[in-house]
């Protein structure tokens, strides 16, 4: 067997990212490969791998600055101990810096580097590097390999969409109540709540919507920088619908909220690379209304699969939040659309089988 060591950031499973990596973990194929899973902190990852017996070790990554160079001369020393500890042959990582600090083992050990990039941001430098420093630079849509265009070594990119256990979210999987709930109307939204999220766009275009609209209520699922949350509350209080506006908080497993929102709105500004909260919406046949960023286009065909709104536009978000409030038939059918499209596309298989033949064509090496 083949020991892969994967890093993941977080150790909670509230993230998108952190839940494809625990379908990686679950889902490898143990008969050829060994994980390793090394984490910044505790958590329901890390537990539910433990429950694998999958190996688990705590590492804080240092930041890269000169005040901490020893303690980053430390930290290397300690990551190369656990590389030699369990023999790791390919590291699969969500954060360039752990590949970066590997870089001898590469060079000189044999050792194989994947960076799998999960979000898209405007950072050239880093990229550039990650083609010079790992063997493969994995992008989860064809927006983040785009951002990867006209750089060296290009051939390193591979893209892998997300895929969805489309079984595991499902029409009927929600259901869920909560106590004092009455029969309005949910408008949800289900990520963290960041200003790349666009959340105070959807606050603007929900009170736009209430104003000319039928009632409903905004529910925003997911944890977030205090200081924006702090303005979201004050921005709902500000537009008089500070009542209609519920912050839920962190949702381990969000499909029974999901199950009662009459519409799912995806807002994001930037950063997205390809949304798992946006699959599972589509997997469990959700009327949806995402930004036009390329990477929810890729996803959403505009009143095929979902409707799109001009991204930031809080008018327009709200133009069609009230298409799809006042018109039930049309939701129902770009849902049932969105959830065929999933399960062809976007199925868990397939993302598995891409993730083996990746880590198989480093194993013949």
């Amino acid at each position: 067997m083949i020991p892969i060591l994967f890093f993941s950031s977080y150790g909670s499973l509230t993230r998108g990212g952190q839940k494809s990596l625990w379908y990686i973990l679950r889902d490898l194929d143990r008969t050829l490969y060994r994980p390793v899973l090394l984490c910044q902190e505790e958590g329901e990852l890390t537990r539910k791998a433990a429950e694998l017996k999958i190996p688990v070790e705590i590492l804080r990554v240092p930041p890269l600055r000169p005040v901490n160079f020893f303690t980053i001369l430390s930290f290397a020393a300690r990551l190369f101990a656990l590389a030699r500890k369990y023999g790791i042959k390919i590291v699969h990582s969500e954060e360039l810096k752990i590949n970066l600090f590997l870089g001898p083992l590469r060079l000189f050990g044999g050792l194989k580097t994947i960076w799998h990039v999960r979000v898209l941001w405007d950072t050239p430098f880093q990229k550039r590097l990650s083609l010079l420093i790992c063997d493969r630079v994995v992008c989860v849509s064809g927006a983040v390999a785009a951002s990867f265009s006209g750089f060296l070594w290009g051939h390193k990119i591979v893209v892998i969409p997300n895929g969805i256990d489309a079984w595991e979210f499902y029409p009927s999987a929600g259901g869920f109540s909560f106590p004092g709930e009455d029969k309005t109307p949910l408008v949800g939204c289900i990520g963290s709540l960041l200003e790349h999220k666009g959340l105070h766009v959807l606050i603007e275009a929900a009170a736009m919507a209430l104003q000319k609209g039928p009632p409903f209520k905004l529910i925003l699922v997911g944890g977030g920088e205090k200081a924006y949350v702090d303005r979201l509350k004050a921005l709902a209080a500000d537009l008089e619908i500070g009542g209609r506006v519920v912050f839920w908080g962190e949702e381990a497993d969000p499909r029974g909220l999901m199950g009662r929102m009459a519409v799912i709105a995806m807002p994001s500004l930037s950063g997205e690379g390809l949304s798992r909260s946006l699959l599972e919406a589509m997997a469990m046949a959700k009327p949806i209304v995402a930004s036009g960023l390329p990477q929810n286009a890729e996803l959403i065909t505009d009143g095929e699969t979902g409707l799109l709104s001009e991204t930031g536009s809080a008018a327009d978000l709200s133009r069609q939040l009230l298409r799809l409030l006042e018109n039930r038939e049309l939701g129902e059918k770009l849902g049932q659309n969105a959830r065929k499209y999933v399960m062809e596309h976007h199925g868990l298989a397939a993302t598995m089988a891409a993730i083996h033949s990746l880590f198989a064509e480093f194993a013949k090496k």
